[in-house]
């Protein structure tokens, strides 16, 4: 038998790229949606609400191919400054921290910082995903 009967054409394979890519920024932007709902009894909950709010509505617009690269980028670079800043002096000894705890109550600063830390990381790698994925489609609208 030929291997051409078995692969998929150019079509088929651009279509399943098209939907894994808007599961991977629809679900991106739920998750950025809960971030932003647990962030109601945080002590600064206007300034992480509007953060992952804002990752939310750009990873929505990501799923339908909606990509606005240079603000993409933009927050990526920012989020990525911002999560150097809370850098946690050790991680192994939040993450023991937080298994002795056992719930999701902040009972020191360094707690907080480290989760601010690791929420500023995830949003600047997933609005970087968003602008490289924009570039790339960008890219092939082009004509050569």
């Amino acid at each position: 038998m030929n291997k051409e009967n078995f692969s998929r054409p150019a079509h088929a394979k651009r279509s399943f790229r098209l939907r894994v890519s808007q599961v991977f920024f629809g679900l991106w932007s739920f998750l950025f949606l809960l971030f932003c709902y647990w962030q109601w009894n945080d002590p600064d909950p206007v300034i992480w609400m509007s953060i992952y709010s804002f990752a939310a509505l750009m990873c929505g617009l990501a799923a339908v191919y909606r990509f606005y690269i240079p603000l993409l980028i933009f927050a990526s670079v920012l989020g990525f400054i911002g999560s150097l800043y809370f850098f946690p002096n050790s991680v192994f000894e939040w993450l023991r921290q937080e298994w002795q705890q056992a719930d999701l109550s902040m009972k020191t600063v360094e707690m907080e910082e480290t989760r601010e830390f690791f929420g500023l990381l995830i949003f600047s790698i997933v609005m970087g995903l968003a602008a490289y994925k924009g570039w790339c489609e960008k890219r092939k609208a082009i004509p050569e």
